[in-house]
């Protein structure tokens, strides 16, 4: 059986102009509790940065959604892309955002990599 990790927000944080907290804690505490029934799921409450140590190597998937500064975004992608086996797909969404689409296209670029756009989402097959 397959194990899966789930990386929730636990420390509030700027994005844009809002304080994210109140409405995605409540959010994340549902999901976990929902997921917490299963014994292949691992919780992780780190920041991505530190938490992709903790993540074994040659996943089928990995889903961003984090911090949409152009930095973070970037960092996410250099993070997580390694761990995807071969052919493994890496996505997220909220293309919208300048800054997650050009975090986007500069990962790409530099790994040659033809991302699927389907804004607001995104798809990056290793």
């Amino acid at each position: 059986m397959k194990n899966y990790t789930a990386l929730t927000l636990f420390a509030p944080y700027v994005d844009g102009e809002r304080t994210i907290q109140t409405d995605y804690l409540s959010r994340s505490e549902s999901t976990l509790k929902m997921l917490s029934k299963f014994k292949n799921v691992k919780f992780i409450r780190k920041f991505s940065s530190e938490a992709c140590e903790e993540i074994p190597k040659n996943v089928d998937f990995v889903y961003v959604d984090g911090n949409h500064g152009y930095e973070a975004v970037l960092a996410d992608l250099r993070n997580y892309f390694p761990l995807l086996h071969k052919k493994g797909i890496m996505a997220g969404h909220d293309l919208t955002w300048l800054s997650v689409r050009k975090a986007i296209y500069d990962f790409c670029m530099v790994n040659t990599l033809t991302p699927i756009l389907r804004s607001p989402d995104w798809i990056v097959i290793k």
